[in-house]
């Protein structure tokens, strides 16, 4: 018998349809892209919207380009 996670909704229009209904709640995610791809955007609107609903969350970036 499996124990399914506990979903955090991201509450980016159709992404938590995407990811079968959000991100596991303490999981780590890489976002990975090429330059402009709008990962730091996408990260700061998933962590804003967690802040907002009284979560936790922490941002790590890494400059490579």
């Amino acid at each position: 018998m499996s124990v399914s996670p506990v979903l955090m909704p991201t509450s980016v229009p159709g992404l938590d349809l995407v990811l079968g209904g959000g991100i596991p709640r303490g999981a780590l995610v890489f976002l990975v892209g090429s330059p402009g791809a709008g990962k730091t955007i996408l990260a700061s609107q998933i962590l804003f919207e967690a802040a907002r609903a009284g979560s936790r969350g922490l941002i790590f970036t890494a400059f490579s380009e």
